[in-house]
């Protein structure tokens, strides 16, 4: 039988995989996501492993966030030109 406190609802895997929740957690590893999640849904455990399972299970790719470089003045105005 498995852990009470371990077990997710529908809702917590709804919460989980929604667009919504995936775009703030954009930059955040496994493990701190599993910390937010652990602190929106207090009594709830979830581990990096588990997480990875359900991303998996519902074919959610996790992909590299870069920052934009941001264009100055002076270099936007030189590729207007190009």
């Amino acid at each position: 039988m498995r852990h009470p406190l371990r077990q997710l609802d529908q809702l917590h895997i709804d919460y989980l995989t929604s667009v919504r929740t995936l775009e703030q957690w954009a930059g955040l590893t496994l493990q701190e996501r599993c910390e937010v999640f652990e602190i929106k849904f207090t009594p709830k455990r979830l581990n990096a492993t588990r997480l990875r399972r359900i991303y998996l299970k519902h074919k959610i790719r996790r992909k590299a966030v870069t920052d934009l470089k941001p264009v100055y003045e002076e270099d936007g105005q030189r590729y207007h030109l190009w």
